[in-house]
């Protein structure tokens, strides 16, 4: 067992931390860092929070992770990391809250379709999967609030696409930890009702979004977009303020007219995800699913031309807050 005066960013192959037996570290960020640990045979990935245990946001970190624990728990689908257990180390009461989660092996989505460079069919299918997952959160009242392609892993045993990184999300009936309008995440990937009430709310500390799976689903379009376009709606170096104006009140360029092999039909079910309005969205997982599953069945030859993709994972969550989900950056 290590020592109390041990840092958990900073742990190396064969230490221990309680019964589980670090093998690497997967990854690490300003606020948390990931191990792939072992216990009686079975990986696992233990994710840790970097706050300082003096800090004064200690508990507020740590509760953030029970959150994402709660969300997790009520969730039972196989396109949804599993997550099986929180603690505090190395004191049970004060030491650094983590999370014991599945370990997924695999990239992510962005890195996955430059590897494999997948067919208009593939990402479709892909995508007809993460929109059951986003049906099945809805089903239990769960908004994942940061849905984006570096929170999308790809697992390299069977191409599996697995939503991961719940640490901005939240349910119906829990506790409300974020101060001012919208929870840490990525602007790019925000839905225009979200920004227009942050806009609307500016400074107001008391003002919190009430997320529906209309922003979820909007942020999955984003992510479809972005597979067909090669590039997200709005470019990267806009600065925020004018970022926020285009995704409010600007409609990106259909990913068709960007690569003309990409099926109308096809680019026009993106567009109608990233509409202004959330009633002119799917406005259920099912939904889209059902659309995305008909395309399949119609969508003939075109289908089997292989997607631009995007050149690079393009973000991470802007402000920070939490280490994105491991990822190990092979494919077996």
């Amino acid at each position: 067992m290590l020592g109390h005066g041990v840092h958990p960013g900073f742990l190396g192959s064969g230490e221990r931390v309680g019964a589980w037996l670090i093998r690497k570290r997967l990854g690490a960020g300003t606020f948390g860092a990931v191990y792939l640990v072992e216990c009686e045979g079975d990986l696992f990935a233990l994710k840790f929070s970097l706050r300082r245990p003096e800090s004064d946001d200690l508990n507020k970190t740590g509760e953030r992770l029970r959150k994402e624990l709660a969300c997790l728990l009520q969730i039972q689908h196989p396109n949804v990391v599993r997550t099986y257990a929180f603690g505090r180390w190395p004191h049970p009461a004060q030491g650094y809250p983590y999370l014991l989660m599945d370990h997924v092996e695999g990239v992510t989505l962005s890195e996955w379709s430059r590897r494999a460079q997948p067919t208009f069919r593939q990402v479709l299918e892909l995508s007809s999967k993460l929109a059951l997952a986003v049906d099945a959160l809805d089903g239990e009242q769960i908004r994942h609030r940061d849905l984006k392609s570096s929170n999308i892993l790809v697992r390299a045993r069977d191409s599996e696409p697995i939503l991961v990184d719940f640490g901005s999300a939240d349910y119906d009936q829990s506790v409300k930890l974020t101060v001012g309008a919208l929870p840490p995440g990525t602007t790019h990937y925000r839905s225009p009702e979200s920004i227009q009430f942050q806009r609307l709310h500016l400074g107001d500390l008391n003002a919190h979004y009430a997320f529906q799976v209309t922003d979820d689903l909007y942020s999955l379009g984003v992510v479809m977009y972005e597979l067909l376009a090669g590039h997200l709606p709005f470019p990267l170096e806009l600065p925020r303020e004018l970022l926020n104006a285009e995704i409010e009140f600007k409609v990106p360029p259909a990913p068709a007219s960007i690569d003309e092999r990409v099926p109308p039909a096809v680019s026009e079910l993106v567009m109608r995800l990233i509409a202004k309005k959330p009633e002119d969205r799917y406005t259920t997982g099912k939904a889209l699913y059902e659309a995305l599953q008909a395309l399949l069945r119609d969508g003939g030859p075109a289908l089997e031309a292989r997607v631009l993709g995007p050149p690079a994972d393009l973000l991470s969550t802007e402000e920070d807050f939490e280490i994105v989900n491991p990822r190990a950056r092979r494919l077996t």
